[in-house]
């Protein structure tokens, strides 16, 4: 595994689809990781980071209990003019209901 995403994406920086993003958020199985690769897709600024990946991120934090993340990923998508759609809402109710809360 590769500690420097730059040094990971790098050869597929400009051609990575909005679904081949989507599949490698998912398929990690830390959510440290997948946390530090949704960061630099969004430093990147290369890539529309979407509602989409935003779900995908609220699900793996809200699996982890991770809920002071899963608040800032909300408030983020707001603030950045990402739309909440009725999959984030049922995303954010089954990761609050399954974590207890």
């Amino acid at each position: 595994m590769f500690e420097d995403l730059d040094e990971a994406f790098g050869p597929w920086e400009d051609r990575m689809s909005c679904k081949e993003r989507s599949i490698i958020l998912k398929e990690r199985s830390s959510w440290e990781r997948a946390l530090d690769i949704f960061k630099w897709f969004k430093r990147k600024r290369c890539y529309e980071v979407n509602v989409i990946h935003y779900n995908i991120m609220i699900s793996i934090l809200g699996r982890a209990r991770k809920w002071g993340y899963v608040e800032q990923l909300r408030d983020e998508m707001i603030a950045n003019g990402v739309v909440p759609v009725n999959s984030t809402y049922g995303t954010l109710i089954d990761a609050y209901s399954k974590g207890g809360r």
